[in-house]
């Protein structure tokens, strides 16, 4: 009787149970055994009293004893008591794939649904059309290629926001940002390379291929200014006609300064990425796993050589580039207008006004900070997202109190761009706040979110059918001016009467001046 009695007057955060035999934690609280101390339900976990404790849906734990919980980084984890993870998912926060699915931006997906054949034709196309790009001889299309700038640079910061940014986007939206990943030169989270040669590609592999994209790049544009060059030395006959005459030893100098800066440029953004990559560590409980790729563990021999590459990469490649840069402005600021400066590195300042030519500088630094460096201000913490929210609205600011670019079109694409990323990190804010994902007005929201960033591909659309238009009208003037004699030729040639008859009195009238000459007027005309 006394244990009834004692059962009845319970601690806080505890009640009887059905027999009054035994103190349970209530709901929202939780004990490792029976009738102990009640402990809060910790985050990330279900407590529905006594000792039960399981894994809320988004949240893992290492085991059933453990009592601490991690976030997963993909919607991956279905929780429980053992912390399930969905189809084609296991490891370490359901994080690595199982045999027969391939990872693609941080999802797994199955090899025989035929995506990673599509991806590979579209990089092929693009890489294609790339290299046509690169071989287009120096020319007067500033006004074009700086659009395209633009909408690559904003595309390049679209690409990463899954990666950088620790929140739960849409679906459709995770559609846009994989395809703009193609701009980023980051095959890795276009297709899946697992599936494509059947076998996981770790983080030291992908490590590899992604520093090694730009070295490929220029030697491919290398081997095909090289071919131009000898054609046009040797080959007499084939230098003549219209498709290598354009190419004369200057302009391909020329062509591969500029194309070897130009990849710099675009490749930046994803190889910095890469390099930062390998300090980014995870510890669950004892072991501390790659965020990147959670098959690797961080701190073994093989990762200490990887990091002490990155240290090296880090000054060659992440400073480097940006004082190469600095460099080349400074030397030749006096020589901006020059021609032959303009055709090799007039990419870099062209499209800015005289006192902003060091502009591309801070747009190094600004893709730097949202494709990379954001990413060691907390990954999915408020903190990250109020800081990158700071960093892009004074970018905003930085935009519209300047208006740094010559043209008045680019500076509104520009502004259109800088606002896509402000609204898009203020979604994710917002969406943070929500990790239930029930809003009933989610779908506005998503329509909105794609409509902002579509906004700026959009007008650089536009502007681009408005040159191309302008550029056309002396083509097409040409044009109608040719069918136009052609016209006239072939009613000529259709009456052939007419011009015989004409022929016979042209003749006739030539040889009645003739004998009016030679023999003088009658009298009859005085």
């Amino acid at each position: 009787s006394s244990a009834l009695v004692s059962c009845t007057h319970c601690r806080d955060k505890s009640s009887p149970n059905d027999n009054s035999t035994l103190c349970e934690c209530v709901l929202g609280y939780f004990s490792y055994e029976s009738g102990g101390t009640c402990m809060t339900c910790p985050n990330g976990g279900v407590c529905e009293g006594g000792t039960s404790l399981t894994a809320r849906p988004g949240f893992w734990r290492a085991s059933p004893g453990h009592s601490s919980f991690e976030a997963c980084p993909s919607p991956s984890c279905q929780g429980g008591h053992l912390s399930q993870c969905a189809p084609g998912y296991t490891g370490p926060l359901c994080a690595v794939c199982q045999a027969g699915y391939g990872s693609h931006d941080k999802s797994c997906v199955r090899c025989d649904q035929g995506l990673s054949i599509v991806s590979w034709v579209i990089f092929v196309v693009a890489f294609l059309l790339f290299m046509l790009l690169l071989l287009q001889p120096p020319g007067n299309n500033h006004g074009i290629f700086s659009k395209v700038k633009i909408l690559v640079s904003f595309l390049q910061v679209v690409s990463e926001y899954n990666n950088s940014m620790g929140t739960a986007w849409p679906p459709e939206f995770v559609k846009f940002i994989n395809l703009a990943s193609l701009v980023n030169l980051n095959i890795m989270r276009m297709t899946s390379l697992d599936c494509a040669l059947g076998y996981h590609i770790d983080l030291y592999t992908a490590y590899i291929f992604q520093i090694l994209v730009p070295v490929v790049l220029g030697a491919f544009m290398t081997f095909l200014l090289g071919i131009c060059y000898l054609t046009v030395t040797y080959i007499p006959c084939l230098a003549a006609t219209r498709l290598f005459s354009r190419y004369r030893h200057q302009s391909i100098t020329t062509m591969w300064i500029r194309n070897a800066m130009f990849i710099l440029v675009l490749s930046y953004p994803s190889v910095c990425t890469q390099i930062l990559s390998i300090f980014r560590c995870h510890t669950i409980g004892d072991q501390t796993y790659s965020m990147v790729d959670y098959t690797v563990e961080c701190y073994s021999s093989l990762w200490y050589s990887f990091e002490y590459g990155s240290f090296v990469l880090l000054g060659v490649w992440i400073v480097g580039v940006p004082v190469l840069f600095f460099i080349v402005l400074r030397r030749f600021h006096s020589r901006l207008d020059d021609t032959m400066v303009l055709q090799r590195f007039g990419f870099i300042y062209f499209m800015y006004k005289r006192g902003f030519f060091f502009w591309e500088l801070l747009e190094l630094v600004r893709r730097l900070f949202f494709t990379s460096l954001v990413l060691f201000v907390g990954r999915g913490s408020p903190t990250q997202f109020i800081v990158a929210l700071l960093v892009s609205g004074m970018t905003v600011w930085c935009q519209t109190f300047f208006w740094p670019y010559v043209e008045r079109s680019d500076n509104w694409i520009q502004l259109t761009s800088l606002l896509g990323i402000f609204f898009t990190l203020y979604y994710g804010t917002f969406r943070q706040s929500d990790q239930t994902g029930h809003d009933p007005n989610q779908p506005i929201y998503t329509a909105l979110l794609l409509a902002v960033n579509v906004l700026s591909i959009a007008l650089v659309v536009v502007y681009l059918l408005l040159i191309l238009l302008q550029k056309s009208k002396p083509l097409v003037g040409m044009a109608k001016t040719r069918w136009k004699g052609r016209r006239r030729s072939r009613g000529v040639r259709g009456h052939s009467w007419l011009r015989s008859d004409s022929s016979q009195f042209m003749s006739s009238l030539r040889e009645r001046s003739v004998e009016l000459m030679s023999t003088g007027l009658p009298n009859h005309i005085y």
